[in-house]
């Protein structure tokens, strides 16, 4: 009849929905129901928008079938297991169902069946056109959301370019600072020379003393002599005798003035010099924390660049790779509801020109026609959706030392010029991570009792060190403590630096050192090297070494020698003065730590 022979031509479009046709063609119960009688094989490719197709072809013939009856009702039954043996065939059938085609021969086509093929064909031209939009729409926003990467890059740049801004900042501060210490230390070199100059003037100025009182001492004696002999008995060359000695003593005393106004001017010159170098210092050490507080700046701004670009790129990169999954899998969907849906139309043409029953015999041109239908690849290349990695992401900046760590102290502060130092770091970075808590030690078991060892042996008077017991290791130059042993009021025994005024006169001190080095090996000689450093105590005055007859540091005696007068000269070698000395002994001195 027509209308199973309609039923035949939308079951064609049926093969992706088995719940729609056992709801159509059966009693009903296929609808609601997953028996084995009903089932098919799942297919991953099955389609939505070819279902669509499906159902509106399943409404057409259900209301031509409620508005006329079905009076051809039987012969809809005869080709019922026919019908669901193609409704239960595979999807993506290669060949033409052979059930399909003999239950097609037998068919009439009447004007009926060819007005529904036709109007199947101009729903299905739609449908075409979803699947290729959907497509188009997919690869769009695909594009957005790698669109976003690029915003994101944007964004990171300006943030970079803002901390690139702060850092160039710090580096300035940088420079500042670094040129105010090189300025400290050359004041700092004036200081000391000026403090030394101030010693010399003084000790002359003593020396002019001592020397006046000797000639005032002489001359008080002579003319006492006069006065017991009688003034009346002097000779002419007694007379001539006083006299000299009178003018000489008028020498000294003019001599004794012109070193006592030196001192004074060496004393004013010191003070000024130790002023200028103070305010210096001063100027350097608020240069200071202003570089460490840019510096902290521009660690803030290069790690929040940094860590918000990160995560924001990881998130975009996350949602990324979930699109692009989705839409593969629906382009994959696509492809395949396009091919089946194209292979339909295919076969929906034949039909829509049949005039004579049987043409769809199995040996018909028509027949072989609709088997090329199901052997054509339909695929279309604009339904391809091909693959657009995500962007790698942006290089971070590289972020700078945080202030006040062991790191960033090593880094800008180990190198600084000599006599300058670093003052406490108290900057403070909101954004500086915080180390770990250290964990608690794991108790340790109590050891067993071991013998106390003997205690080290009392160094010797003169002996030599590194300072504070560090090892001397062969060509590397060392500050040396000696051991003294000595009367001044108010000094211990124990290890004091060595001053470096008259001792860096020459190498001889230098040599004797090495070779009074406690446990040294190898130590035949030395050179000195003038640092003009701080100490934090007061140094022994050893004064200048003669090579050819001294051989202890506490008896040198080529000149300005004074072992036990710590406030030689005023206190020049006392603690906070620039005396500071170095000694490099020769190859292959070594000497173990002292502890």
């Amino acid at each position: 009849s027509g209308r199973a022979n309609i039923a035949l031509v939308w079951l064609l479009l049926s093969a992706s929905s088995l719940d729609v046709a056992g709801m159509e063609l059966g009693s009903g119960t296929c609808g609601a129901s997953r028996s084995a009688e009903c089932a098919r094989p799942a297919a991953r490719d099955s389609v939505l928008l070819s279902t669509r197709v499906t159902l509106q072809a399943g409404r057409a013939y259900a209301a031509h079938r409620d508005a006329g009856g079905d009076p051809e009702g039987e012969s809809l039954n005869h080709n019922k297991n026919l019908i669901r043996e193609f409704v239960a065939g595979p999807f993506a059938a290669e060949s033409a169902p052979p059930s399909l085609l003999e239950g097609l021969s037998t068919i009439r086509f009447t004007p009926e069946v060819r007005d529904f093929a036709k109007q199947t064909l101009e729903t299905l031209e739609s449908t075409f056109s979803s699947i290729m939009q959907a497509s188009q729409n997919d690869t769009r926003m695909r594009d957005a959301i790698y669109a976003g990467f690029g915003d994101l890059t944007s964004k990171f740049n300006q943030d970079k370019a803002s901390a690139t801004s702060k850092t160039e900042d710090a580096d300035a501060a940088r420079k500042l600072h670094m040129d105010c210490r090189k300025q400290e230390s050359v004041l700092f070199d004036k200081h000391n020379e000026s403090a030394y100059q101030l010693g010399i003037s003084l000790a002359a100025e003593k020396d002019a003393l001592k020397s006046a009182q000797q000639k005032h001492d002489a001359v008080t004696l002579r003319f006492q002599e006069l006065v017991d002999s009688g003034l009346g008995v002097l000779s002419l060359e007694g007379h001539s005798q006083h006299l000299r000695l009178v003018r000489e003593y008028q020498g000294v005393i003019e001599t004794h003035n012109t070193a006592l106004q030196m001192y004074y001017a060496r004393l004013w010159e010191s003070g000024n010099h130790t002023k200028i170098y103070n305010e210096k210092k001063t100027a350097c050490d608020k240069s200071q924390a202003g570089f460490e507080d840019s510096v902290c700046e521009a660690a803030e701004s290069t790690q929040t660049s940094c860590d918000s670009y990160t995560t924001a790129y990881n998130t975009r990169l996350q949602d990324y790779r979930v699109v692009t999954d989705n839409i593969a899998v629906r382009a994959t969907d696509r492809k395949a509801e396009w091919n089946h849906l194209k292979r339909v139309a295919c076969v929906l043409e034949k039909l829509a020109v049949l005039t004579i029953d049987g043409d769809l015999a199995a040996n018909s041109s028509l027949s072989q026609d609709i088997r090329e239908c199901y052997a054509t690849d339909f695929a279309d290349e604009d339904l391809a959706i091909p693959e657009k990695l995500a962007p790698a992401p942006q290089v971070c900046l590289p972020m700078p030392a945080w202030p006040c760590t062991e790191a960033f102290a090593q880094e800008e502060y180990a190198k600084l010029p000599t006599g300058t130092t670093a003052v406490p770091c108290e900057s403070v970075c909101s954004a500086m991570p915080t180390p770990s808590p250290t964990p608690s030690p794991t108790p340790v078991p109590t050891p067993a009792p071991i013998t106390t060892p003997a205690p080290a042996p009392t160094p010797t008077k003169g002996e030599v060190r590194n300072l504070g017991g560090a090892e001397v290791t062969s060509g590397l130059a060392f500050y040396p403590e000696v051991w003294w042993e000595g009367d001044a009021s108010g000094y211990q025994p124990g290890w004091y630096p060595i001053c470096g005024h008259y001792f860096w006169d020459n190498h001889a001190g230098a040599a004797i050192a090495c070779q009074k080095l406690k446990g040294g090996t190898g130590c035949t000689g030395g050179t000195l090297q003038r640092h003009r450093s701080t100490y934090d105590i007061d140094a022994v005055h050893v004064g200048t070494c003669d090579d050819a007859q001294d051989t202890e540091l506490y008896s040198c005696t080529a000149g300005a020698n004074s072992w036990n007068n710590f406030d030689l000269y005023g206190g020049q070698c006392n603690a906070g003065h620039g005396v500071s000395i170095k000694i490099q002994c020769n190859a292959g001195c070594t000497a173990p730590a002292d502890v």
